[in-house]
């Protein structure tokens, strides 16, 4: 049925139509209780038909909204108001991943930002046994703020049970032949769900398959004129290498894209995890051969110097000398002669109340802080060139704050008051909030991303004029006994080899002073005054 806008349904009025597929209708909507859009749902005639049906549609929408991944689209609730039975969704503003996969495939840095994430929420998806069956460019929208999320996961299930034939072996003509129907979408179907056999998460992970090739190259592995011809091409094509299409692809994600396409289940990645933590591999390899394909400049050859060079350099010398004599005697004084360095500043977060403590992601394309917008602290992610901020602890009433990028930018730690207090480590999206002490405070990660650093009390903006010192502390991510490394301490830094912290120290006594000092990670010894101290780069 079609509802025009204005019209409501409960506590929800209709604005504008999103969409239309084979499980009904899609509307923006207004919820006039809670004061926000979503997506609203209206279900085909057929589930409020059948009572049997439309009990296990709640029981599927059920397990759906208990995923909360952040890359799968959020189902808030089932209604059913006058005999139109519908749902209540996250609402996304943003683009599906159809309109922007160009002609010639997209960059592998993007396709990589996309198919990470898709591949996270299919893992998460598949560990509690729900198949989406319909996975597919058009399922897939990228909002505003570039994050990926999945629609209508496991609901193409219900689509096909409710048009299958008494008999789920036996196909027939009319079903071959119509889109949307018993078998989802045709150029995206596994082969075992082409035949209409039984399906599991390895015919998810085959679509994957069909959707990485389609986004390297800008064309789909198996085509036809016909639902028959493309289902005949999935049995018993093979589709054209990757790097036959595209010579600048690695290899590697040839073999990745190869391996989901699979014809035989048992020869695909068993798992979705599996997909993900080769294509994350890769991602680091592309990284990691950028920074080591750098040539270095080739050495010039000097001509042997004349009788006049030798003149020239024996001059240069002595003036260099005199330049010498004068930064010795006045050591600080080229600093001041400098030109000025010009910088520009745009800046990022515009919310109402404190923004503090920013922690830049390794790669720098995300930004997490603490604001104060919300009433209380939470942690926000944000995309440096975007104005839409994620409130990763929104879940939480108490203080979350003095966020941390992990090394690898995977992980978030940060100080929380929830539980009575302590550092808690979270995903980089928000996702399994775990305790790793109950004290501490601005914590820091180690270089290798398996310890954390931190202090038994606060330091917020000067650290000369905290009232208390708290103890130096640090204890592995994974859990197990924190151990103090020295008293007096607040606002702990790790060298870039993990071999010494630097903090804020304070002399007993010595008030309103405020001095930097090192520290070995080993224990209590060594300690030192950074204004007194030169590093040597087998300290750092």
């Amino acid at each position: 049925m079609a509802l025009s806008a204005g019209t409501r349904l409960g506590y929800f009025e209709i604005v504008s139509t999103l969409g239309a597929g084979g499980m009904g209708v899609v509307y923006r909507a207004r919820d006039t209780r809670l004061r926000r859009d979503v997506a609203l749902k209206i279900l085909p005639e057929i589930f409020a038909s059948d009572p049997e049906r439309l009990h296990r549609f709640q029981r599927e929408a059920q397990a759906i909204a208990a995923l909360n991944h952040p890359n799968v689209v959020t189902i808030y609730s089932v209604e059913e108001l006058r005999g139109i039975h519908f749902l209540t969704m996250e609402l996304i503003e943003g683009k599906t991943l159809v309109d922007l996969i160009p002609a010639g495939g997209l960059r592998l840095e993007a396709l990589l930002t996309f198919a990470l994430p898709l591949a996270d929420a299919m893992s998460a998806a598949h560990q509690r046994v729900i198949v989406h069956r319909d996975l597919k460019p058009a399922n897939i929208m990228v909002g505003a703020d570039g994050r990926v999320k999945v629609l209508d996961f496991g609901l193409a299930r219900l689509r096909q049970e409710a048009q299958a034939s008494p008999d789920p072996s036996v196909v027939t003509t009319e079903q071959l032949t119509a889109q949307q129907r018993v078998l989802g979408t045709p150029a995206y179907m596994s082969p075992e769900q082409a035949e209409g056999k039984a399906v599991d998460a390895r015919s998810d992970i085959f679509s994957l398959g069909v959707m990485l090739y389609e986004m390297a190259t800008g064309t789909r592995p198996f085509q036809g004129d016909s639902a028959f011809a493309i289902i005949s091409s999935i049995l018993k094509d093979a589709p054209t290498p990757l790097t036959q299409l595209r010579p600048d692809l690695p290899p590697d994600l040839d073999r990745i894209v190869r391996r989901c396409l699979a014809k035989e289940p048992m020869r695909r990645y068993q798992t979705a995890l599996d997909v993900r933590n080769e294509l994350e591999d890769l991602q680091r390899q592309i990284a990691s051969d950028a920074l080591v394909s750098v040539p270095a400049p080739a050495p010039q050859r000097r001509p042997r110097p004349g009788p006049r060079r030798a003149i020239g350099v024996v001059a240069g010398l002595s003036v260099l000398a005199a330049a010498v004599s004068v930064i010795v005697w006045r050591p600080f004084d080229y600093l001041t002669s400098a030109p000025p360095v010009r910088a520009t500043f745009d800046q990022l977060t515009s919310q109402p109340g404190g923004e503090l403590f920013a922690s830049l992601s390794p790669d720098g394309r995300w930004v997490v802080y603490t604001g104060e917008g919300a009433g209380n602290r939470d942690i926000y992610l944000q995309s440096v060139s975007g104005q839409t901020p994620i409130n990763l602890t929104a879940d939480s009433p108490a203080d979350d704050e003095q966020p941390a990028f992990s090394p690898d930018g995977e992980r978030i730690a940060f100080r929380s008051s929830r539980e009575s207090g302590g550092i808690f480590v979270m995903g980089r999206t928000g996702e399994a909030v775990r305790r790793v002490t109950r004290e501490g405070f601005n914590p820091v990660w180690s270089p290798d991303g398996t310890e954390l650093a931190y202090t038994t009390v606060p330091t917020e903006l000067r650290p000369q004029n905290a009232e208390q010192r708290g103890q130096l502390m640090v204890v592995a991510v994974n859990g197990g006994e924190p151990r103090r490394l020295h008293d007096r301490a607040s606002l702990p830094r790790w060298s870039p080899r993990g071999r010494r912290i630097a903090f804020s120290g304070r002399l007993s006594g010595a008030e309103g002073t405020s001095n930097i000092r090192l520290n070995a990670t080993a224990g209590m010894m060594s300690v030192r005054w950074a204004n007194a101290t030169r590093l040597t780069p087998a300290a750092r």
